[in-house]
């Protein structure tokens, strides 16, 4: 009889442990590069069906870039068991020590993961990884670098960015360089990248013309940029996460695997207007400007009655064109003036941005004889001297042909107004 229940009872324990539910997580290196891929394997063993992870609480350090599963079933004693597998790609998406939290399936929960995450860009031996001889792994994949030329400008003071790759994997770029928390600057990016050989790669440059739009202590906005290169050493590891999984022809290739490139934390002391300027609303920081003149025709006759037409080019450099402040023109004596709209653009040289602004300005002359055009002038900030200056077309004489025809009608017209103000009076 006690041989009976012991023979019982071990069956119950036996088929206990065969159905007994299990939920691990685990990684194949507690230390993995900011930016670059590595993988989490979940494993489930036990008999419950249609059970998943709660991947949601990986999102607030990481990006999830892929997510499969596979499934084998076993059967003890008449006893189903399964084990479902889940390999999930992720991405550190910053440095430091962090851990990959407690996962939930089911009622079960996995125990957290402790990370410690290198840099983004450093090298896989940095990782003390020595299983591996393949040199080409044991490089640094790529090295990002974000080199600001200004670290304590005026407010609205041009400052140059440059975000500098080494690309050593043949990095294929997702999309283009997004900042993020710009609320307090204007950025643009200055013509398109340049790319140069370097040895066993590649650098690439991409220019921005950055602006703070408030004194004080201020961050560079972080930078982020997704690429993918294809990992060659991988491509004899094919996966398959399901039934209808039946190859991917990128193995000829390798394996894609997605990275993200982000530039460090930098902070700058911008600096206020200064009190001697003056008028705030006018404030006007540039590296160099310039008013110039132009009249249409090289010579031009000046005629009572007849149009001549001007262009006043205002130029500035390291400056955006939607920061040109508006001129305003004083009309002289005897003269019809009609100023139109100005036509603003934006050109690029030697990485630095000129804005320009041109009006067009036609004139009527009322009357023969010597006019002067009045001087036009606007106040600006030098940022390479550190002081202010006034940029200046002085004013201009110019004398007016007689028109008699035009003369004539002039003053018949002020005749036949200074009666219809008399009859009103």
């Amino acid at each position: 009889m006690k041989k009976l229940i012991f023979f019982i009872l071990s069956l119950f324990l036996f088929i206990s442990e065969a159905t007994a539910d299990d939920f691990i997580a685990k990684v194949d290196n507690n230390q993995v590069v900011a930016g670059e891929p590595f993988e989490l394997q979940l494993v489930y063993s036990g008999n419950q069906n249609d059970i998943q992870p709660d991947l949601s609480v990986l999102q607030k350090d990481f990006r999830i870039y892929s997510n499969g599963s596979s499934m084998q079933t076993s059967f003890v004693n008449g006893v189903v068991n399964q084990q479902r597998s889940w390999i999930i790609g992720l991405i550190a998406l910053k440095d430091g020590n962090i851990s990959i939290p407690s996962i939930k399936a089911g009622n079960m929960s996995s125990e957290s993961i402790d990370l410690t995450v290198l840099p983004a860009g450093s090298s896989v031996d940095k990782i003390k990884n020595k299983s591996t001889e393949n040199v080409s792994e044991q490089m640094a994949k790529f090295e990002t670098e974000f080199i600001i030329d200004e670290k304590n400008p005026y407010v609205k003071q041009e400052v140059t960015g440059t975000l500098v790759i080494k690309d050593y994997v043949g990095l294929e770029f997702m999309n283009e360089p997004v900042f993020s928390n710009t609320d307090d600057w204007t950025i643009k990016i200055i013509e398109q990248p340049e790319v140069s050989k370097i040895a066993n790669g590649r650098e690439i440059k991409v220019n921005f013309a950055m602006f703070p739009q408030k004194s004080g202590e201020q961050n560079i906005p972080s930078l982020q940029w997704q690429a993918a290169y294809y990992d060659m050493s991988e491509t004899a590891k094919p996966k398959s996460f399901g039934f209808f999984d039946i190859g991917d022809f990128s193995m000829m290739r390798g394996i894609q695997k997605p990275v993200i490139l982000q530039t460090k934390p930098q902070k700058i002391s911008v600096k206020p207007i200064p009190a001697e300027y003056g008028d705030y609303s006018q404030w006007l920081p540039a590296k160099s400007l310039s008013l110039v003149s132009k009249w249409a025709d090289n010579s031009p006759k000046f005629k009572a009655g007849e149009t001549v037409s001007r262009e006043i080019i205002l130029s500035a450099a390291g400056i955006l064109d939607s920061e040109l402040p508006e001129l305003e023109f004083n009309a002289p004596q005897n003269v019809k003036q009609y100023p139109e709209n100005p036509k603003y653009s934006l050109n690029v040289y030697k990485n630095e941005p000129i804005a320009q602004a041109t009006y067009r300005i036609v004139y009527i002359p009322q009357k023969s004889g010597e006019i002067t055009l009045p001087a036009i002038s606007l106040k600006w900030f030098n940022t390479r001297k550190g002081e202010t200056e006034t940029a200046k077309i002085a004013e201009q004489k110019i004398y007016v042909e007689k028109n008699p025809d035009f003369e004539e009608l002039a003053v018949k017209s002020d005749n036949e107004k200074q009666f219809e103000n008399q009859v009103t009076n």
